[in-house]
């Protein structure tokens, strides 16, 4: 290669770095194409089934009889498989690089356990990670969103791999069996079920003094240990996003949705929010008994062990390794919000759509994807509710405590049909406006008037949608649209 050309290759590389992060914040500034399960191809690990290879992975393996080894190792695959086959995992994107980055660079200090993990990116919205005997850690999405730095992102990280070094699924099984033999009674006894969670526990305080030595090497701000686990917080107190109800005023009082200040008083979010708590079984019982019946220790306690061993912990003589270059954590997380309204729709979640849009809609008002997204998600809503005698009965999980939430659900649970219909016209309307050369805000500007209007008010829209889309993705549904309506 020649001496120019070499120079001319450096130049346009610099170049490329110098304005790769204007030219990422512009992306997202104007629009954002969501990632898809086709993405990537799908890691050979995850369908080529290999059970030698996955009992050889499991660490201190061997301390367990032959068949319970099996039968470990068989449940890790499967449950790869099937999470994997249903679009669960994120295959090759930035968001999984930007995960691998960290997870090596955790591992810089323990070369020798570098090839037995293998980090995944789940679509989850649940704030948390969790690691296989294996040696496979899976990271959600939700917490990747719900973080402040890559500090935090590193010690929950760094947790989860200490569970592999530590042995904690092998030891745990295999004390949960010891657990049930010398209590001569069956696994689902009380007494034997305290024991199992016990050990669990101790596990989790185990696996966060670990993670502490695990970051002594890095450059990650192992104090933020003590953050990252408030994230993962269960709590029943409600915080507020928008106190001031901007947000709520701007996307949903208007000329076409005038609701009743009623509907999102304090006192009616708190109960709309007591309502959506979980209530299965298991969260009954820990209501009666508290941190005995949980398999992690309450966060509090966590955090005090945690300082505690922090106050003691001299990092001053410790060589640290060389900083990892990958991309800064506050793109990758709008990324990942991004990807939660994503995900919402994908699921039918349409009230957390509406939510993560709506929030994301402040740093980004201009943005089409978002925008067009929040349409769609209100023609769903008046879809459901009108075929459903006016209630949205489309499970929707609760993954947040934000009152900005609960306000938005208490608005689209109390507007009846007509409303719910006129609320999505208004907004289709608006937004048909604002990007007139979109072909989305124009199909559901057909979709919401035939919706809300009738068909002859809708024959306009969608006919002008043909003549301006001969070929566009909506085609086919027109056309029977309009054949419908002759």
């Amino acid at each position: 290669m020649s001496k120019l050309k070499r120079i001319h290759i450096y130049v346009l590389a610099l170049t490329a770095c110098l304005i790769s992060p204007q030219l990422m914040q512009a992306q997202i500034d104007n629009n954002y194409v969501p990632f898809h399960a086709a993405d990537g191809l799908l890691p050979k690990s995850l369908y080529d089934f290999n059970l030698e290879g996955i009992v050889q992975q499991i660490k201190g393996g061997d301390q367990l009889e032959a068949e319970k080894l099996k039968r470990l190792a068989t449940d890790i695959y499967y449950f790869k498989k099937e999470y994997a086959e249903g679009g669960n995992f994120y295959l090759k994107n930035e968001l999984t690089d930007y995960v691998q980055s960290i997870g090596d660079e955790i591992l810089v200090s323990i070369p020798a356990n570098k090839n037995n993990f293998k980090f995944y990116l789940s679509r989850s919205m649940e704030v948390n990670a969790f690691c296989m005997a294996d040696g496979t850690v899976i990271i959600n999405l939700g917490l990747i969103a719900s973080l402040d730095n890559e500090s935090q992102l590193a010690f929950i990280m760094a947790h989860e791999i200490s569970h592999y070094l530590k042995q904690h699924s092998v030891n745990d099984l295999k004390r949960t069996a010891d657990a049930v033999t010398y209590d001569n009674v069956n696994q689902n006894s009380n007494r034997a079920v305290f024991r199992r969670l016990q050990f669990s526990r101790d596990s989790e305080f185990d696996a966060d003094g670990f993670a502490i030595n695990l970051l002594a090497t890095t450059n990650f701000d192992a104090m933020e240990c003590i953050t990252a686990l408030e994230k993962l917080k269960v709590s029943d107190t409600l915080v507020d996003s928008d106190p001031q109800q901007v947000l709520l005023n701007k996307y949903f009082k208007s000329e076409y949705c005038d609701f009743d200040t009623s509907w999102t008083s304090e006192k009616a979010i708190a109960a709309i929010h007591d309502r959506a708590a979980v209530t299965s079984e298991s969260n009954l019982m820990t209501q009666d008994f508290g941190d005995l019946l949980s398999t992690h220790p309450e966060i509090e306690k966590r955090q005090y062990a945690l300082k505690e061993i922090m106050s003691n912990f001299d990092y001053s003589d410790i060589e640290k390794v060389e900083k990892f270059e990958r991309k800064d954590f506050q793109y990758i997380q709008r990324i990942a919000r991004f990807e939660m309204v994503e995900n919402s729709m994908r699921e039918s979640y349409y009230t957390h759509a509406l939510y993560n849009a709506v929030r994301l809609l402040e740093y980004y008002p201009d943005n089409i994807y978002l925008n067009t997204t929040l349409s769609k998600s209100l023609y769903w809503i008046s879809y459901y509710k009108e075929i459903n005698s006016g209630k949205l009965v489309v499970r929707q999980p609760v993954t947040t405590n934000d009152k900005a939430f609960f306000r938005i659900k208490a608005i689209i649970e109390k507007l009846d049909v007509t409303a719910a219909k006129k609320l999505s016209y208004g907004n289709a309307k608006i937004l048909s406006e604002a990007l007139s050369s979109n072909e989305v805000s124009l199909f559901y500007m057909a979709l919401n008037t035939e919706h809300y209007l009738g068909k002859n008010a809708s024959f306009t829209y969608y006919n002008k949608y043909l003549k301006t889309y001969p070929e566009g993705r909506f085609v086919e549904f027109v056309n029977n649209r309009l054949s419908y309506m002759q």
